[in-house]
Protein backbone atom coordinates (compact mmCIF):
# COMPACT_ATOMS: atom_id res chain seq x y z
CA UNK A 1 0.00 0.00 0.00
CA UNK A 2 1.33 3.41 -1.00
CA UNK A 3 0.09 6.34 1.09
CA UNK A 4 0.30 9.77 -0.53
CA UNK A 5 -0.18 12.59 1.96
CA UNK A 6 -1.31 16.16 1.37
CA UNK A 7 0.83 18.15 -1.08
CA UNK A 8 3.16 15.24 -1.77
CA UNK A 9 3.93 14.46 -5.44
CA UNK A 10 1.37 12.39 -7.32
CA UNK A 11 2.49 8.84 -8.16
CA UNK A 12 3.22 8.42 -11.86
CA UNK A 13 1.82 4.91 -12.03
CA UNK A 14 -0.46 2.58 -10.11
CA UNK A 15 -3.08 -0.13 -10.51
CA UNK A 16 -5.80 1.16 -8.20
CA UNK A 17 -6.37 4.14 -5.94
CA UNK A 18 -8.75 5.60 -3.36
CA UNK A 19 -9.18 9.02 -1.78
CA UNK A 20 -10.17 9.39 1.88
CA UNK A 21 -12.70 12.23 1.84
CA UNK A 22 -14.38 13.50 4.99
CA UNK A 23 -14.06 15.98 7.85
CA UNK A 24 -10.50 16.98 8.74
CA UNK A 25 -9.50 18.19 12.22
CA UNK A 26 -8.88 21.92 12.38
CA UNK A 27 -7.11 21.97 15.75
CA UNK A 28 -4.45 19.91 17.51
CA UNK A 29 -6.88 18.54 20.10
CA UNK A 30 -9.18 16.75 17.63
CA UNK A 31 -8.13 13.28 16.51
CA UNK A 32 -8.26 12.36 12.84
CA UNK A 33 -10.15 9.23 11.72
CA UNK A 34 -7.76 8.60 8.82
CA UNK A 35 -4.93 6.79 10.71
CA UNK A 36 -7.49 4.18 11.74
CA UNK A 37 -8.66 3.94 8.12
CA UNK A 38 -5.08 3.23 6.97
CA UNK A 39 -4.75 0.45 9.56
CA UNK A 40 -7.96 -1.12 8.31
CA UNK A 41 -6.83 -0.95 4.68
CA UNK A 42 -3.56 -2.60 5.61
CA UNK A 43 -5.45 -5.35 7.42
CA UNK A 44 -7.66 -5.81 4.35
CA UNK A 45 -4.42 -6.27 2.34
CA UNK A 46 -5.14 -3.36 0.04
CA UNK A 47 -2.15 -2.92 -2.28
CA UNK A 48 -3.00 0.29 -4.11
CA UNK A 49 -2.55 4.02 -3.60
CA UNK A 50 -4.33 5.90 -0.81
CA UNK A 51 -4.63 9.67 -1.09
CA UNK A 52 -4.80 11.28 2.35
CA UNK A 53 -5.58 15.04 2.42
CA UNK A 54 -3.63 15.53 5.67
CA UNK A 55 0.09 15.84 6.42
CA UNK A 56 1.97 12.63 7.18
CA UNK A 57 2.15 13.32 10.90
CA UNK A 58 -1.59 14.13 11.09
CA UNK A 59 -0.69 17.36 12.88
CA UNK A 60 -2.69 20.54 12.30
CA UNK A 61 -0.62 23.33 10.75
CA UNK A 62 -2.16 26.78 10.38
CA UNK A 63 0.72 27.87 8.14
CA UNK A 64 -0.06 25.61 5.15
CA UNK A 65 -0.70 27.07 1.68
CA UNK A 66 -4.48 26.85 1.24
CA UNK A 67 -4.48 27.15 -2.56
CA UNK A 68 -1.78 24.50 -2.89
CA UNK A 69 -3.85 22.19 -0.67
CA UNK A 70 -6.99 22.71 -2.77
CA UNK A 71 -5.12 22.04 -6.04
CA UNK A 72 -3.57 18.89 -4.57
CA UNK A 73 -6.92 17.57 -3.40
CA UNK A 74 -8.50 18.29 -6.78
CA UNK A 75 -5.74 16.39 -8.59
CA UNK A 76 -5.85 13.49 -6.12
CA UNK A 77 -9.62 13.11 -6.34
CA UNK A 78 -9.42 12.97 -10.14
CA UNK A 79 -6.70 10.31 -9.84
CA UNK A 80 -8.84 8.16 -7.57
CA UNK A 81 -10.72 5.09 -8.72
CA UNK A 82 -13.03 5.45 -5.73
CA UNK A 83 -13.69 8.32 -3.32
CA UNK A 84 -14.40 7.11 0.21
CA UNK A 85 -16.71 9.58 1.92
CA UNK A 86 -16.62 8.90 5.68
CA UNK A 87 -18.64 11.45 7.66
CA UNK A 88 -18.14 11.26 11.44
CA UNK A 89 -19.79 14.67 11.49
CA UNK A 90 -19.68 16.73 14.67
CA UNK A 91 -20.67 20.34 14.04
CA UNK A 92 -18.28 21.54 16.76
CA UNK A 93 -15.12 19.56 15.99
CA UNK A 94 -15.60 17.90 12.59
CA UNK A 95 -18.21 19.87 10.63
CA UNK A 96 -17.02 18.69 7.19
CA UNK A 97 -18.05 21.84 5.30
CA UNK A 98 -15.54 21.22 2.49
CA UNK A 99 -16.68 17.59 2.33
CA UNK A 100 -20.20 18.78 1.50
CA UNK A 101 -18.85 20.53 -1.58
CA UNK A 102 -16.82 17.48 -2.64
CA UNK A 103 -19.83 15.21 -2.24
CA UNK A 104 -21.95 17.65 -4.22
CA UNK A 105 -19.41 17.60 -7.04
CA UNK A 106 -18.89 13.84 -7.22
CA UNK A 107 -22.16 12.21 -6.18
CA UNK A 108 -23.37 12.29 -9.79
CA UNK A 109 -20.21 10.62 -11.12
CA UNK A 110 -20.82 7.34 -9.30
CA UNK A 111 -17.19 6.56 -8.32
CA UNK A 112 -17.76 6.89 -4.56
CA UNK A 113 -19.00 5.10 -1.46
CA UNK A 114 -20.55 6.70 1.62
CA UNK A 115 -20.32 5.89 5.30
CA UNK A 116 -21.04 7.56 8.63
CA UNK A 117 -21.44 6.48 12.25
CA UNK A 118 -25.04 6.04 13.42
CA UNK A 119 -24.68 9.06 15.72
CA UNK A 120 -23.39 11.39 12.95
CA UNK A 121 -25.47 14.54 12.50
CA UNK A 122 -26.75 16.22 9.33
CA UNK A 123 -26.05 13.38 6.89
CA UNK A 124 -29.60 12.88 5.61
CA UNK A 125 -28.94 14.83 2.40
CA UNK A 126 -25.94 12.68 1.53
CA UNK A 127 -27.81 9.44 2.31
CA UNK A 128 -30.78 10.46 0.17
CA UNK A 129 -28.63 11.03 -2.91
CA UNK A 130 -26.57 7.90 -2.27
CA UNK A 131 -29.72 5.79 -2.08
CA UNK A 132 -31.10 7.37 -5.27
CA UNK A 133 -27.90 6.53 -7.16
CA UNK A 134 -27.38 3.07 -5.65
CA UNK A 135 -24.14 4.22 -4.00
CA UNK A 136 -23.08 1.89 -1.17
CA UNK A 137 -23.91 3.28 2.31
CA UNK A 138 -22.61 1.76 5.58
CA UNK A 139 -22.33 2.78 9.24
CA UNK A 140 -18.91 1.36 10.08
CA UNK A 141 -15.59 2.62 8.75
CA UNK A 142 -14.34 -0.88 7.97
CA UNK A 143 -17.52 -1.71 6.05
CA UNK A 144 -17.20 1.54 4.09
CA UNK A 145 -13.62 0.76 3.12
CA UNK A 146 -14.59 -2.80 2.22
CA UNK A 147 -17.33 -1.38 -0.05
CA UNK A 148 -14.70 0.78 -1.76
CA UNK A 149 -12.44 -2.20 -2.42
CA UNK A 150 -15.37 -4.21 -3.80
CA UNK A 151 -16.30 -1.27 -6.04
CA UNK A 152 -12.74 -1.03 -7.41
CA UNK A 153 -12.11 -4.75 -7.81
CA UNK A 154 -8.82 -5.84 -9.29
CA UNK A 155 -6.57 -3.03 -10.41
CA UNK A 156 -5.20 -2.37 -13.88
CA UNK A 157 -1.82 -0.75 -14.45
CA UNK A 158 -1.84 2.84 -15.70
CA UNK A 159 0.94 5.36 -16.14
CA UNK A 160 1.13 9.14 -16.49
CA UNK A 161 -2.12 10.77 -17.55
CA UNK A 162 -3.74 7.33 -17.77
CA UNK A 163 -3.93 7.45 -13.96
CA UNK A 164 -6.59 10.16 -14.32
CA UNK A 165 -8.93 7.65 -15.97
CA UNK A 166 -10.90 5.87 -13.23
CA UNK A 167 -11.17 2.11 -13.49
CA UNK A 168 -14.93 2.31 -14.07
CA UNK A 169 -14.14 4.02 -17.40
CA UNK A 170 -10.74 2.41 -18.09
CA UNK A 171 -12.34 -1.06 -18.17
CA UNK A 172 -15.07 -0.15 -20.63
CA UNK A 173 -14.58 -1.76 -24.08
CA UNK A 174 -15.22 1.46 -25.99
CA UNK A 175 -12.58 3.32 -23.95
CA UNK A 176 -10.05 0.51 -24.32
CA UNK A 177 -10.47 0.57 -28.10
CA UNK A 178 -10.11 4.36 -28.21
CA UNK A 179 -6.99 4.22 -26.04
CA UNK A 180 -5.53 1.38 -28.10
CA UNK A 181 -5.99 3.48 -31.24
CA UNK A 182 -4.14 6.41 -29.62
CA UNK A 183 -1.25 4.24 -28.45
CA UNK A 184 -0.91 2.61 -31.86
CA UNK A 185 -0.15 6.05 -33.34
CA UNK A 186 2.31 6.97 -30.59
CA UNK A 187 -0.13 9.42 -28.99
CA UNK A 188 -0.11 9.88 -25.21
CA UNK A 189 -2.93 10.78 -22.82
CA UNK A 190 -1.34 13.51 -20.70
CA UNK A 191 -4.37 14.30 -18.56
CA UNK A 192 -8.01 13.30 -18.25
CA UNK A 193 -10.93 14.73 -16.28
CA UNK A 194 -14.21 12.84 -15.96
CA UNK A 195 -16.80 15.49 -16.88
CA UNK A 196 -20.10 13.67 -16.47
CA UNK A 197 -21.83 10.34 -16.41
CA UNK A 198 -25.36 9.54 -17.52
CA UNK A 199 -27.05 6.51 -16.01
CA UNK A 200 -30.26 5.38 -17.64
CA UNK A 201 -30.78 3.22 -14.56
CA UNK A 202 -29.33 3.77 -11.05
CA UNK A 203 -25.88 2.27 -10.74
CA UNK A 204 -25.54 1.65 -14.48
CA UNK A 205 -23.24 3.88 -16.55
CA UNK A 206 -24.44 4.32 -20.14
CA UNK A 207 -23.03 7.63 -21.46
CA UNK A 208 -19.92 9.32 -20.13
CA UNK A 209 -17.77 12.30 -21.14
CA UNK A 210 -14.12 12.98 -20.39
CA UNK A 211 -12.03 16.09 -21.03
CA UNK A 212 -8.71 14.81 -22.33
CA UNK A 213 -5.33 16.30 -23.10
CA UNK A 214 -3.55 14.26 -25.77
CA UNK A 215 0.00 14.54 -27.10
CA UNK A 216 -0.15 13.99 -30.88
CA UNK A 217 3.08 12.26 -31.88
CA UNK A 218 2.80 12.84 -35.64
CA UNK A 219 2.40 16.60 -35.12
CA UNK A 220 4.58 16.99 -32.01
CA UNK A 221 1.93 19.03 -30.23
CA UNK A 222 -0.62 18.78 -27.46
CA UNK A 223 -4.39 19.13 -27.88
CA UNK A 224 -6.32 19.81 -24.72
CA UNK A 225 -9.57 21.53 -25.70
CA UNK A 226 -11.81 18.57 -26.49
CA UNK A 227 -13.95 15.97 -24.75
CA UNK A 228 -14.54 12.39 -25.75
CA UNK A 229 -18.03 10.99 -25.28
CA UNK A 230 -18.40 7.26 -24.79
CA UNK A 231 -21.21 4.73 -24.83
CA UNK A 232 -21.37 1.01 -25.68
CA UNK A 233 -20.67 0.04 -29.27
CA UNK A 234 -23.71 -0.97 -31.33
CA UNK A 235 -24.65 -3.41 -34.07
CA UNK A 236 -26.95 -2.41 -36.96
CA UNK A 237 -28.50 -4.26 -39.87
CA UNK A 238 -29.49 -3.16 -43.35
CA UNK A 239 -32.44 -5.46 -44.05
CA UNK A 240 -33.36 -5.12 -47.72
CA UNK A 241 -35.48 -6.70 -50.43
CA UNK A 242 -33.86 -6.24 -53.85
CA UNK A 243 -35.85 -4.91 -56.81
CA UNK A 244 -35.05 -4.28 -60.48
CA UNK A 245 -32.89 -1.24 -59.71
CA UNK A 246 -31.00 -0.23 -56.54
CA UNK A 247 -33.24 2.84 -56.12
CA UNK A 248 -36.32 0.64 -55.89
CA UNK A 249 -34.73 -1.67 -53.30
CA UNK A 250 -36.92 -1.81 -50.16
CA UNK A 251 -35.22 -1.06 -46.82
CA UNK A 252 -36.49 -1.89 -43.33
CA UNK A 253 -36.46 1.12 -40.97
CA UNK A 254 -37.76 1.66 -37.47
CA UNK A 255 -39.32 4.95 -36.41
CA UNK A 256 -38.74 5.96 -32.80
CA UNK A 257 -38.85 9.11 -30.72
CA UNK A 258 -35.39 10.11 -29.52
CA UNK A 259 -34.88 13.39 -27.67
CA UNK A 260 -31.94 14.76 -29.75
CA UNK A 261 -33.82 14.50 -33.07
CA UNK A 262 -34.28 17.73 -35.05
CA UNK A 263 -35.88 16.67 -38.31
CA UNK A 264 -39.30 17.44 -39.89
CA UNK A 265 -41.39 15.02 -37.79
CA UNK A 266 -39.33 14.79 -34.58
CA UNK A 267 -38.67 11.05 -34.90
CA UNK A 268 -35.54 9.15 -35.76
CA UNK A 269 -35.86 6.85 -38.78
CA UNK A 270 -33.08 4.36 -38.42
CA UNK A 271 -31.85 0.86 -39.15
CA UNK A 272 -32.69 -1.88 -36.64
CA UNK A 273 -29.89 -2.09 -34.11
CA UNK A 274 -28.57 -1.27 -30.68
CA UNK A 275 -26.34 -2.47 -27.86
CA UNK A 276 -26.71 -5.07 -25.14
CA UNK A 277 -25.33 -5.87 -21.68
CA UNK A 278 -26.42 -9.50 -22.10
CA UNK A 279 -24.77 -10.65 -25.32
CA UNK A 280 -21.03 -10.58 -25.90
CA UNK A 281 -21.24 -11.34 -29.62
CA UNK A 282 -22.32 -8.60 -32.01
CA UNK A 283 -24.08 -11.30 -34.06
CA UNK A 284 -26.24 -12.16 -31.05
CA UNK A 285 -26.84 -8.48 -30.35
CA UNK A 286 -28.16 -7.71 -33.82
CA UNK A 287 -30.33 -10.84 -33.98
CA UNK A 288 -31.92 -9.84 -30.66
CA UNK A 289 -32.41 -6.25 -31.83
CA UNK A 290 -34.02 -7.36 -35.10
CA UNK A 291 -36.48 -9.53 -33.20
CA UNK A 292 -37.25 -6.80 -30.64
CA UNK A 293 -37.81 -4.08 -33.24
CA UNK A 294 -39.43 -6.01 -36.09
CA UNK A 295 -40.61 -9.37 -34.57
CA UNK A 296 -38.66 -11.25 -37.27
CA UNK A 297 -36.59 -14.16 -35.97
CA UNK A 298 -33.44 -14.96 -37.94
CA UNK A 299 -30.56 -17.40 -37.64
CA UNK A 300 -26.89 -16.39 -37.69
CA UNK A 301 -26.50 -17.78 -41.17
CA UNK A 302 -28.78 -15.04 -42.50
CA UNK A 303 -26.38 -12.30 -41.43
CA UNK A 304 -23.65 -10.87 -43.64
CA UNK A 305 -20.97 -8.85 -41.83
CA UNK A 306 -19.62 -5.80 -43.69
CA UNK A 307 -17.48 -3.52 -41.53
CA UNK A 308 -16.98 -1.72 -38.23
CA UNK A 309 -17.01 2.08 -38.36
CA UNK A 310 -16.97 5.00 -35.95
CA UNK A 311 -20.27 6.87 -36.11
CA UNK A 312 -19.28 10.43 -35.15
CA UNK A 313 -15.54 10.84 -34.97
CA UNK A 314 -15.60 14.49 -33.84
CA UNK A 315 -17.24 13.72 -30.50
CA UNK A 316 -18.34 10.14 -29.73
CA UNK A 317 -15.92 7.22 -29.69
CA UNK A 318 -18.35 4.31 -30.11
CA UNK A 319 -18.44 2.15 -33.24
CA UNK A 320 -21.12 0.29 -35.16
CA UNK A 321 -20.71 -3.26 -36.42
CA UNK A 322 -22.57 -3.29 -39.73
CA UNK A 323 -24.53 -6.29 -40.98
CA UNK A 324 -26.97 -6.87 -43.81
CA UNK A 325 -29.82 -9.28 -44.41
CA UNK A 326 -31.06 -9.94 -47.95
CA UNK A 327 -34.70 -10.72 -47.24
CA UNK A 328 -36.44 -13.68 -48.81
CA UNK A 329 -39.86 -13.21 -50.35
CA UNK A 330 -41.47 -14.87 -47.32
CA UNK A 331 -39.56 -12.66 -44.86
CA UNK A 332 -40.42 -9.55 -46.86
CA UNK A 333 -44.11 -10.49 -46.86
CA UNK A 334 -43.96 -11.16 -43.10
CA UNK A 335 -42.57 -7.67 -42.46
CA UNK A 336 -44.94 -5.99 -44.93
CA UNK A 337 -47.90 -7.36 -42.98
CA UNK A 338 -46.52 -5.78 -39.81
CA UNK A 339 -45.69 -2.38 -41.28
CA UNK A 340 -46.88 0.38 -38.95
CA UNK A 341 -47.07 -1.96 -35.96
CA UNK A 342 -45.42 -1.07 -32.65
CA UNK A 343 -42.55 -3.09 -31.21
CA UNK A 344 -39.64 -2.46 -28.80
CA UNK A 345 -38.84 -3.09 -25.14
CA UNK A 346 -41.13 -1.07 -22.91
CA UNK A 347 -38.92 -1.56 -19.84
CA UNK A 348 -36.21 0.40 -21.70
CA UNK A 349 -38.77 3.05 -22.80
CA UNK A 350 -38.28 1.75 -26.34
CA UNK A 351 -41.25 2.11 -28.70
CA UNK A 352 -40.45 1.39 -32.34
CA UNK A 353 -42.69 1.48 -35.38
CA UNK A 354 -41.85 -0.76 -38.34
CA UNK A 355 -41.58 0.76 -41.83
CA UNK A 356 -40.42 -0.47 -45.24
CA UNK A 357 -39.29 2.27 -47.64
CA UNK A 358 -37.57 2.28 -51.02
CA UNK A 359 -34.06 3.67 -51.28
CA UNK A 360 -35.37 6.33 -53.67
CA UNK A 361 -37.85 7.59 -51.07
CA UNK A 362 -35.24 7.42 -48.29
CA UNK A 363 -32.95 9.65 -50.38
CA UNK A 364 -35.78 12.14 -50.85
CA UNK A 365 -36.75 12.20 -47.16
CA UNK A 366 -35.10 14.49 -44.64
CA UNK A 367 -35.93 12.09 -41.82
CA UNK A 368 -33.04 9.62 -42.15
CA UNK A 369 -29.77 11.00 -40.77
CA UNK A 370 -26.50 10.92 -42.65
CA UNK A 371 -25.07 8.07 -40.55
CA UNK A 372 -27.93 5.70 -41.39
CA UNK A 373 -28.01 6.94 -44.99
CA UNK A 374 -24.28 6.31 -45.37
CA UNK A 375 -24.54 2.80 -43.92
CA UNK A 376 -27.38 1.93 -46.31
CA UNK A 377 -25.46 3.14 -49.36
CA UNK A 378 -22.25 1.42 -48.22
CA UNK A 379 -24.03 -1.93 -47.91
CA UNK A 380 -25.93 -1.68 -51.18
CA UNK A 381 -22.81 -0.55 -53.05
CA UNK A 382 -21.05 -3.73 -51.91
Amino acid sequence: MQVVYAREPMPNSFSRSIFLAGPTPRDENTQSWRPHALKILKRLKYDGVVFVPEPSGFTWNVEFDYHEQVEWEEAAIHRSDCIVFWLPRDMTKLPGITTNDEWGTWKHKVKCVLGYPKDAVKVGYQKKYADDRKIAVTNKLEDTLQSALEFIGRGEYRVGGECDVPLMIWRRPEFKEWHRAQVSQGNIVRQARLSWIFSSKPGHVFFWAMHVSVYIAAENRQKDNEVIVGRPDIAVAVMYYPKKTPELTEIVLVKEFRSPVRNPDGYVWELPGGSSKIFASSHDVILAEIEEETSLKLSRSRLRYHDTRQLNSTSTIHHAKIFSVKLTQAEFAFLKERQGQIFGVSDDTERTELHIISLRDINRMHHVDLVNLGIIHMVLCH
